[in-house]
């Protein structure tokens, strides 16, 4: 018989904080850099810093995304996907508060010169992209060679290539609620602009729809595609889940 162990409060901190760290590292780079391609190297070594520790996800789209994925909408997968929404946003606002405090109104803000319609539509195809690679490459059942750095250079680089895409395309490319939210929301407080704050939903809301979009992508083709290879289409892996359901034997 198996039973879920009751995790202690620090045991469910411990991770939100590596989350806020790295979505820290993330914001602080796309602040700083404002290169697609020194922005995902940031991100990669970010997720080497936490991979192992919270699954680092430091988006709460791919939070969302491998909680949908791994079906555990019952009130532990939602108390720490709720945990991982917060520790995001504050790692996010940090990094924008420390950059402006290195760059004054030079930091940037997201608000292209676009219909928000389109730059909708944008950030679910990316996001939807985005969050499919990291499902998928992270789970064991899919894949023999993305365990440890090599799974997190793919993800850093699918990033790296929606991003490029987007921003290259003349949109947002935010593709992370917490970037798009805090990026803008610090913009506004700290310059006393109200336009980019205003624009937010797009950043939030198309994200959130793209990751959805690519749990049930996930959930329809990966059970054909292992069937397909004469494989087992069981339950998946927990790989990108912390420490939510640690199963011990009674």
């Amino acid at each position: 018989m198996e039973r879920e162990k009751v995790l202690s409060f620090s045991e469910k901190i411990y991770p939100g904080i590596f989350e806020m760290i790295g979505t820290f590292i993330l914001v602080f780079a796309i602040e700083m850099i404002h290169l697609p391609y020194g922005i995902g190297l940031a991100f990669w070594v970010a997720l080497c810093l936490g991979d192992q520790i919270c699954g680092a996800h430091y988006n709460p789209s791919v939070s969302l995304g491998v909680t949908l994925d791994k079906r555990k909408l019952n009130a532990d997968g939602l108390t720490f996907l709720v945990l991982y929404w917060c520790f995001q946003v504050a790692g996010g606002l940090l990094a924008g508060f420390l950059a402006y405090a290195f760059i004054g109104d030079n930091i940037k803000s997201i608000n292209p010169n676009v219909p928000e319609y389109k730059d909708f539509f944008v950030e679910i195809t990316c996001t939807c992209f985005f969050v499919l690679n990291v499902i998928i490459c992270k789970d064991p059942k899919t894949t023999y060679t993305t365990q440890g750095w090599q799974g997190c250079v793919i993800v850093a680089a699918s990033l790296t290539t929606a991003i490029n895409f987007a921003v290259t395309a003349g949109f947002g490319g935010a593709i992370n609620p917490a970037v798009g939210l805090t990026i803008n929301a610090v913009y506004s407080i700290c310059t006393g602009t109200g336009a980019p704050i205003e624009r937010v939903w797009v950043y939030i809301v198309g994200p959130f729809v793209g990751a959805t979009i690519a749990a049930l992508i996930k959930t329809i083709l990966v059970p054909a595609f292992l069937q397909a290879r004469g494989e087992n289409t069981g339950e998946m892996d927990d790989k990108m889940l912390p420490l939510t359901q640690i199963e011990m034997k009674q």
